[in-house]
């Protein structure tokens, strides 16, 4: 599957000026790759950069990113996007988010994750159902 990758700015890639659109939300910053990636290249693109897919810790920041794509798009809740959060490697069939941090918090979608496929191991945002989390193939 390939979607367009929701990135967060890492304090380590400040001075980069960054070619794609860049949504300020402060005191994190998310720019979105408007290229349709898997899961996988939507990591190394965010990486390359210096940042990483991000990751969505509270409501509020659930909350930030889902108005900032909002501000940005058309309709995005009809779109599709990733976040930093996949099954942890080495078969532990538990997520984790890509930085790192803790997963104190979700947004799941009705019936999310879904137990009825074993492939679906990384996590996106959209399907018309607002910025609900679903689990996806990779």
């Amino acid at each position: 599957m390939k979607l367009w990758a929701v990135c967060e700015k890492g304090k380590i890639a400040e001075a980069i000026d960054l070619v794609e659109p860049t949504i300020i939300v402060a005191p994190i910053k998310f720019y979105v790759i408007e290229e349709e990636l898997t899961w996988h290249d939507s990591v190394s693109a965010c990486e390359a950069k210096g940042d990483h897919l991000t990751s969505i810790n509270n409501p509020n920041e659930q909350s930030k990113v889902t108005s900032a794509l909002e501000e940005t798009f058309d309709k995005p809740e009809n779109m599709k996007f990733w976040i930093g959060l996949n099954k942890e490697a080495g078969g532990h069939n538990e997520f984790k988010w890509t930085d790192n941090s803790a997963l104190d918090y979700n947004n799941w979608d009705t019936n999310q994750p879904g137990a009825e496929s074993a492939n679906e191991d990384c996590v996106a945002i959209g399907w018309g159902n607002g910025m609900k989390w679903h689990d996806v193939s990779c």
